[in-house]
Formats: C-alpha cells, structure tokens, sequence
C-alpha cells in the first residue's frame, strides 16, 4: 500500500532517493576502521622516513641495518601506503564537508516534513522488523500529527490501523488514546455522532486503565491513570457542551474532570511531603500543573454556565 504524503517533497538535498543514485557519504560504518588505519601507518612511515633522513644527513651515513628500508620494494611499499594514506584523510575530509552540507540542508527543511518523514521512517522500520507494538506506535504517531495538520482523512486512516493492533494486543492506554483521536478526526469531518460515541467509548476505556496499563516507569502510581481519566472526562464534556448542546451532562462531566484533577494534586502533596528534596521538586511541579488543570476545568464550567444563564434570559425576555 503506497503511504499517502510519501513523495519527493519529503525528500532532504543531499539524501539519496528511490530514483536516484545512492549518495557516495555518509561512508559505511565498517569503512572508518581501515580508513584510520591507513592514514596511522601512513603518517608513522612518513615520520620514520623524515627521521631516517635527518639521521643519515646528521651522521653523514646510514647505518646497514636501515639499507632494507631503502630497497626498492621496501619504498614501493611505503609510497603505496603513502598513498593510500592520503586517500584516507581527503576522504575524511570530504565525508566531513558532506556530513556538515546535508547537516545545513536538514535544518532548512520544515519541522512538519522533518518529524512525518521520522515517522514513516519508524513506521518501515516497524514493519520490516515485524515488531507489532512499534508499528502501533508509529501509526499513532503518524496519525496524531496528520489529524493536527488537519489532514483527517489521512489521519483517519493510520488511527484506525493503530487501533487495531493496540485492541489486538491488550494495550488499553494506546487503545483509549485512539479512540480520542478518531473522535476529532470524526468532529473535523461533521460526523458528530460517531465522534460522540468514540469518545465516550473512550472514556469507558479509560476508566479500565490501571497503572500498570501506563506507560510510566511507576508500575504502582496512581496518579497517571487518574490524570489520563481526568482529561477524558474534560474532553467529552466541551465536546457535548460545544458540539452536541448537552450542557447539563457536558457540566457533569467537567465536574468529573475537576474532582479527579484535584485528587490527582492531593495525591502529588502526600508524596511530595514523603519523598526527598529533589524527588519532592518534581512532586510540587506536578500538584501544580494537575491545580492549574482543575482550575482550568472550574473556569470553563462557569463560563458554560453564566452562557446557560443567559441564554434562559434571553429566552424569557423573547416570550
């Protein structure tokens, strides 16, 4: 299946292409050990013979146990490797000049083209691996990014080979992310009903996650998996306040959201007043984010509900 968005204009200056000639550097990774190698011995044979040189002029002979690096095969030799020597550091040198040119022409190129050439990269690679689970994430990768530049289709697409594999492998923290995804993709395209129902499948999905579900190095920590409920709850609330005019349920869930991200706080001060000072850094740097959330959530509601109110008067003045 051709990848869409997979064409020339991905392609950086300086980079082989499918159609083209496979660029001469970067050189293999093998080549470097007999590169350096030449160019050792080639630098020490010239200073052995620099040395000889200044010797036999400073004493006005040559000692006959050095006529053997005189002979003519012996300066064949020293002139080949001297030679090759040579190749080796231009070599070097031109490896350099390409590396620094293809380095220039990198950052020219713009950081949306950049970050979905890696993902496609990541996503072949995946594929000709056979490792399933990198080959989710690289499609969810790929997905997200399309469904920010607004490519929904596309980004359709990819989300829903994603969530194929994370629901194939149990992966419940993947699984409710997708499904999140879809659902703006499914908002973006005017389809509000099936954009209703993922994300309240995503929800139910989310409220399945456990810790060992995330993909936090803190196998027992709580706190991951109430945050990742939290900002659903916020989701499917704005969602039916602004998309769907259900007010009432969308404010409950955004009251859902608060509690969750206020317990989320709480449970972020216990462990900043038992752990260490640098640990406990981190701990009051997360109680804040998860209060600024929950006070974003507070304000968002009383927005929708001063909105409700006023709507009911104007409706009452029109009667």
């Amino acid at each position: 299946m051709t990848e869409p968005g997979s064409n020339a204009n991905n392609a950086i200056p300086g980079e082989g292409s499918s159609t083209g000639h496979k660029p001469r550097y970067p050189r293999p990774w093998w080549i470097r050990i007999p590169r350096f190698l030449l160019t050792v011995y080639g630098v020490a044979t010239l200073l052995f013979y620099i040395w000889l040189l200044a010797n036999a002029v400073s004493e006005h002979t040559l000692q006959a146990k050095y006529h053997i690096f005189l002979s003519m095969p012996t300066i064949v030799f020293a002139g080949l490797l001297m030679v090759a020597c040579v190749w080796a550091f231009s070599d070097t040198i031109r490896e350099w000049i390409a590396e620094d040119r293809q380095q220039k022409a990198e950052r020219q190129v713009p950081y949306a083209v950049r970050a979905e050439r890696d993902w496609r990269n990541n996503l072949a690679n995946a594929r000709k691996k056979g490792d399933p689970r990198a080959e989710c994430i690289a499609l969810g990768n790929i997905g997200f990014w399309l469904n920010g530049q607004e490519r929904y289709a596309e980004a359709e697409e990819y989300l829903t080979q994603a969530l194929a594999l994370a629901r194939a492998a149990g992966d419940l923290f993947e699984e409710e992310r997708y499904l999140g995804y879809l659902a703006e993709c499914a908002t973006a395209g005017g389809n509000l009903d099936e954009a209703e129902a993922l994300y309240r499948e995503s929800l139910a999905v989310a409220l399945k996650l456990t810790p060992e579900n995330m993909p936090s190095p803190h196998a027992t920590d709580e706190t991951d998996v109430i945050d990742e409920i939290a900002e659903t709850y916020a989701l499917l609330g704005q969602f039916l306040i602004e998309q769907r005019g259900k007010r009432v349920e969308g404010l409950q869930m955004l009251a859902e959201a608060e509690t969750r991200y206020r317990e989320e706080a709480r449970l972020h001060e216990l462990a900043a007043q038992a752990h260490r000072f640098g640990t406990r850094r981190l701990d009051r740097f997360l109680q804040g984010r998860s209060l600024g959330r929950a006070e974003a959530v507070l304000d968002l509601r009383r927005v929708r509900r001063r909105w409700r109110l006023k709507s009911g008067e104007t409706c009452l003045n029109t009667q």
